[in-house]
């Protein structure tokens, strides 16, 4: 369980060679930017929601999730 019910996480480094940021409002997390250090194909899985990411190095790409 979520101890903030709102908040954010800034430029935390994944696996990968990524760079993610993510924002939440009532204990749920609502979008997520994600940009890769080089061109990629990945998948984007939260709560269940899952997309696929085309992504292009450095340009960041955001999500939105709704629930």
């Amino acid at each position: 369980m979520m101890k903030w019910k709102n908040g954010s996480v800034k430029s935390f480094r994944a696996r990968g060679g990524y760079t993610v940021s993510i924002d939440w409002k009532a204990g749920k997390g609502v979008s997520a930017v994600v940009t890769a250090d080089r061109d990629s194909v990945v998948p984007v899985v939260f709560r269940g929601e899952r997309r696929i990411a085309h992504l292009k190095a450095g340009e960041p790409q955001e999500f939105e999730f709704t629930f």
